[in-house]
């Protein structure tokens, strides 16, 4: 055990230099940003620790494959001021999503797996799942839920894209779908995936996520797809992820940049974090950028 511990902490140790390393591999200036205003972030984000209002977080900017911005402020245990280092573990929850997808895309690329397949080709369950669909009574007036087939198989594309009709269980989804869910205990770790499959095979919804200010899906990740809609600067074509404890990266191709915030808040606090560090993201651009 003890040999294990000392491995660790030299690979601990040997993370650490190399993020050292990357923070150095090029001066701001050279990748297009003002470091001035890059410094708005730290004082910022520094503001956020002396105020109370943020434990701690690590922040990157990367630019052109090359870092322009990597800091750690405050604490990754602020109660025995354990202080935040660059290689901190934080939990990142949907933010794997893109991850499991990423290595989903290697087993199409291997023929192992196809996006296009209905999902009940790998999960029998789902062969005749059905829908809910809430239907009015012309007589009473009354509206009813009722199940019909699926107008189409659920496809592997669908569950990437959020299109298949899964939803949250309650306290965050709302309805009778979430409620049922709840009722069959579908959140309970304790169940093999094979089990939860089969509680889940009876009560879907088939949903489309609605494009809202100029944003829709791609393969686990939203995507900028119009201009002028959106209040966050960005361009069309990025894409980004986020985690239900504030946790978050994107992705700008055109202006060959990178973004990745990684906190510890409740749900309620996230979105504004992950909005101000966006904004000082590309508020450091020099104009002719």
């Amino acid at each position: 055990m003890g040999g294990k511990s000392v491995a660790r902490s030299r690979n601990v140790f040997a993370a650490a230099a190399r993020a050292e390393k990357l923070q150095q591999a090029a001066h701001p200036e050279e990748l297009g940003f003002d470091v001035t205003r890059l410094e708005r972030m730290t004082r910022t984000f520094q503001g956020y620790v002396d105020a109370g209002e943020l434990p701690g977080a690590v922040v990157l900017i990367a630019r052109h494959d090359k870092v322009a911005y990597l800091r750690a402020f405050g604490y990754q245990d602020r109660e025995p001021k354990t202080a935040m280092a660059l290689d901190s573990i934080f939990r990142i929850a949907s933010m794997t999503k893109p991850i499991v997808t990423a290595s989903a895309m290697m087993l199409v690329e291997e023929g192992k797996l196809n996006i296009a397949a209905s999902v009940f080709q790998y999960l029998p369950e789902f062969k005749d799942v059905q829908v809910v669909v809430e239907k009015r009574d012309d007589n009473t007036g009354n509206t009813q839920l009722v199940l019909e087939p699926q107008r189409r198989p659920m496809t592997v594309q669908d569950l990437m894209r959020h299109t298949a009709g899964l939803v949250y269980a309650p306290p965050i989804g709302a309805g009778p779908i979430p409620e049922a869910y709840r009722d069959a205990d579908v959140a309970n770790r304790d169940e093999t995936l094979a089990q939860m499959v089969t509680k889940l095979f009876s009560r879907f919804i088939d949903l489309a996520p609605t494009p809202a200010m100029g944003q829709g899906f791609g393969l686990e990740l939203a995507v900028r797809t119009e201009a002028g809609q959106n209040p966050l600067p960005g361009s069309v074509g990025s894409f980004y992820w986020t985690g239900a404890f504030g946790t978050t990266f994107y992705i700008d191709p055109s202006k060959q940049m990178i973004i990745v915030m990684m906190i510890q808040v409740p749900l309620p606090k996230s979105p504004y974090f992950r909005q101000i560090v966006r904004s000082l993201a590309y508020q450091a651009l020099m104009p002719a950028e």
